[in-house]
């Protein structure tokens, strides 16, 4: 396989999968369309993930590379989207062929940023991902979820309103073709305005994957959207949003770096800039997440922590270890929120609390057992792979800091040591907002025990499905070195 041809399979699939979902709605016919859009995004996302493996990171065409990190992203994107799209919607007011052709079009419009190599495609397409995004929030058709939407999408205008005054600057006054060689060229020489561009664009991508002080839509869009829908907004979606920034970062924060200037012309300023915004992440996301009596808007919080985490790894120069943890965090807050709809179908009246899932955990066991493989993953316990996505970003970050030490940097080494500490308190904190649910979903409350995947239906086959590829995952890296694990998709 080459590498355009991975790339167009993926497209191709990921086109199909969203027109037949459209054909589908225009004929009047729903029946079957969930299965075909799923399994038009399940092979477009093998084909991508396979090319990963086989294939090194290569440009194709002008605009867009495959292969290694950029075709992970791309692929896993259509794999949880297939998930999101198999499992059982309930709440949604919308016809299935509607919902499968949003979820398709944002999946593919996350999977072509992440594997883009020019901003001007980069903010066309994450654009289409936000438009689906804002309809999906809506797509539960309640009064709450329209206000939510009508926030997420004023508040996603003005983030876009930045990008393109950013994009502006930049094309307009410094690569005209936008692409990140040329933006990679005029970063070695540093300026003002290329400054004030990037941090603009940053902004705007910080908005997209949630991170705080940007993060104020996250809360009421994944609580009001349907669960699984808002399980597409945080787990795929955020992956790919925070890809771009990873990819963007790497390709003009360090360059020119030398012993004049250790983060490089613009990273002095990039690189602290990121290290605030992860701490303001890392802090906001766990002091609000305890705080929580809903499921949902929980793990929306939580989201925010967890992107805080992966904002560490970018701010220590690693787009390699960013995505390696955004995949895992994908993984299993997408298999959370997908939880939700399996837990509405195994319990119907039920409120959308915490406390609402007692005793879920005891009367159907692998219900239970799944849900807590997902959030302990989430927390970071080892063996699962959340602890290996984490345990890399810390020693990332810890690295980072030793080295500006021994470069004689030590007001830049602090802000490395303080978002480590940070983070690992952060991590710690997460333990009591999962476990919490946890706690609520084992407590005792009489019932006898049944079984959680058929009265569970479809959701409740893929948070077993989620929950053992977490546990597989997490558990490789004891049996084999885990880089040559990880060689074929991001070293």
């Amino acid at each position: 396989m080459t590498g355009p041809l991975s790339l167009w399979l993926m497209v191709g699939f990921y086109l199909a999968a969203a027109l037949v979902g459209l054909v589908g709605d225009a004929a009047g016919r729903n029946r079957g369309l969930r299965i075909a859009g799923a399994v038009l995004l399940a092979l477009g996302g093998a084909a991508a993930i396979f090319s990963a493996w086989a294939l090194p990171a290569q440009t194709v065409g002008m605009s867009l590379a495959a292969g290694g990190g950029f075709s992970l992203v791309g692929g896993l994107v259509g794999m949880l989207g297939a998930a999101v799209v198999i499992s059982d919607d309930r709440a949604a007011a919308i016809a299935q062929g509607q919902r499968v052709a949003l979820l398709a079009l944002a999946a593919l419009g996350a999977a072509l940023a992440a594997q883009a190599t020019n901003l001007i495609v980069v903010a066309i397409t994450l654009e289409t991902s936000a438009v689906c995004a804002y309809a999906l929030v809506a797509s539960a058709r309640t009064r709450q979820s329209a206000e939510s939407a009508i926030k997420y999408f004023i508040q996603g205008a003005v983030a876009t309103g930045f990008l393109v005054l950013g994009l502006a600057v930049i094309i307009g006054g410094f690569v005209s073709d936008g692409s990140y060689d040329g933006l990679s060229a005029v970063a070695l020489k540093g300026g003002s305005a290329l400054l004030a561009a990037l941090l603009l664009v940053i902004v705007a991508f910080a908005f997209k994957s949630g991170v705080a002080p940007f993060h104020s839509w996250t809360a009421d869009a994944y609580e009001t959207a349907p669960a699984s829908s808002a399980g597409m907004l945080a787990g795929p979606l955020k992956l790919g949003a925070v890809a771009v920034l990873a990819v963007l970062v790497s390709a003009t924060a360090a360059a020119g770096a030398g012993q004049d200037a250790p983060l490089g012309r613009m990273g002095f300023v990039l690189f602290p800039v990121l290290c605030a915004l992860s701490l303001a992440s890392v802090l906001v996301g766990s002091l609000a997440a305890l705080r929580q009596r809903s499921y949902t808007r929980m793990l929306a919080y939580a989201g925010v922590a967890q992107v805080g985490y992966a904002l560490i790894s970018i701010a220590s120069g690693s787009a390699p270890v960013t995505l390696l943890f955004a995949a895992t965090y994908a993984v299993g807050t997408t298999g959370a929120f997908v939880a939700a709809e399996a837990a509405r179908a195994l319990r119907p009246d039920w409120d959308g609390s915490i406390e609402g899932l007692r005793g879920l955990g005891r009367t159907h066991p692998s219900f239970g057992s799944a849900l807590a493989i997902l959030l302990t993953s989430l927390a970071g316990i080892p063996p699962l792979v959340g602890f290996w996505g984490k345990f890399q970003v810390f020693q990332t970050a810890i690295r980072q800091a030793v080295w500006l030490s021994n470069e004689g940097a030590s007001g830049l080494a602090a802000w490395y040591w303080t978002i480590t500490v940070v983070g690992i308190v952060g991590a710690v904190v997460s333990v009591a907002y999962y476990g919490g649910v946890l706690r609520t979903v084992y407590a005792s409350d009489g019932e006898d025990a049944s079984d959680a995947v058929r009265s569970g239906g479809a959701s409740g086959a893929v948070v077993l499905g989620l929950a053992t590829v977490v546990l597989a995952t997490g558990l490789l890296p004891l049996a084999a070195p885990f880089a040559l694990l990880i060689r074929g998709f991001l070293l």
